[in-house]
């Protein structure tokens, strides 16, 4: 009895991992501070990138399900305004242990001249005795209390050289003395959730090898995200491998057949899908002709 029980639980979660999609999608933390370069040319911001892949099936029940997380990546980056370039600047990963989306959301940040970036992750006090209830050992307890300490701390980063100094919270206040939120900072939150995972430095088939050869079907049906599709685009364009003309006639048998079905429906759910895929189909396919100019 015990072997079948064993034997089910394992059925079990064999089934559970496997109803998670094939196909993965993005989000995009960003904080809402940005630190602006003495000249305005540049500035300095904090992202959080999670890939995953969206709950299917059993493992959407009972309340939408769990996504299945494949990378998670966060730091403190450059951005070009003359070139919408990004750089990475400053790994803060060692923060994910203590921190979630709303802490990045709230982290203020200060140039100091050209070089000095000031910085201070915002965290909650319940954050340590949350994580270590879930510890098994000493040495998770230690990373645990070794995270606590850093974020309890301001910064100064060189960033120029990656050398980091604490500093004390009045000291940081006299920095970052801003009286009011920065309108101009918002407009640029807002452009920077459209920059594609490529301008971060992610390479997809690094976190998913298997991406490649679904990079037909995120196209043609519309899967994962605007992000991804961004960056599947973009590896369509520097290979000679893809046969781009029999992407776009997949596209458009797709968007013939998606038509037809609206047009013999009296359900106005097939009337969006089809104005929906109408939309992407007139946005993806001029960049993907782009790419035969190239």
């Amino acid at each position: 009895m015990k072997k079948i029980c064993v034997a089910c639980g394992v059925i079990f979660l064999i089934l559970f991992e496997s109803c998670h999609s094939n196909y993965l999608s993005t989000k995009l933390t960003l904080g809402d501070d940005l630190a602006f370069s003495p000249d305005s040319s540049s500035f300095i911001f904090l992202a959080k990138i999670d890939i995953f892949r969206r709950p299917t099936g059993i493992a959407r029940f009972p309340d939408g399900g769990q996504s299945k997380y494949e990378f998670t990546d966060v730091a403190f980056y450059s951005f070009n305004l003359s070139d919408s370039s990004v750089t990475r600047v400053y790994d803060l990963n060692n923060t994910l242990l203590l921190c979630n989306d709303l802490n990045y959301n709230y982290a203020d940040l200060e140039l100091v001249g050209d070089s000095l970036l000031a910085f201070k992750i915002d965290f909650f006090e319940y954050a340590l005795p949350f994580y270590l209830k879930r510890c098994v050992n000493h040495a998770d307890s230690a990373k645990g209390y070794e995270v606590y300490n850093f974020l309890k701390s301001a910064y100064v980063l060189n960033i120029k050289n990656d050398k980091l100094y604490c500093i004390d919270s009045l000291e940081f206040a006299k920095i970052n003395n801003k009286s009011k939120p920065n309108r101009r900072a918002r407009e640029y939150v807002s452009y920077l959730t459209s920059v594609p995972l490529d301008a971060f430095g992610i390479d997809l088939e690094n976190i998913w090898p298997d991406v490649k050869d679904d990079y037909v079907d995120y196209l043609v049906l519309k899967e994962g995200d605007e992000r991804i599709r961004k960056s599947i685009i973009s590896k369509i364009c520097s290979c000679s491998n893809f046969d781009i003309d029999k992407i776009v006639n997949m596209m458009e048998k797709r968007r013939e057949h998606l038509k037809r079905k609206d047009e013999k429906s009296i359900d106005y759910k097939d009337s969006l899908t089809y104005i929906y895929y109408n939309e992407y189909f007139n946005k993806i396919v001029p960049l993907l002709k782009e790419c035969q100019n190239h």
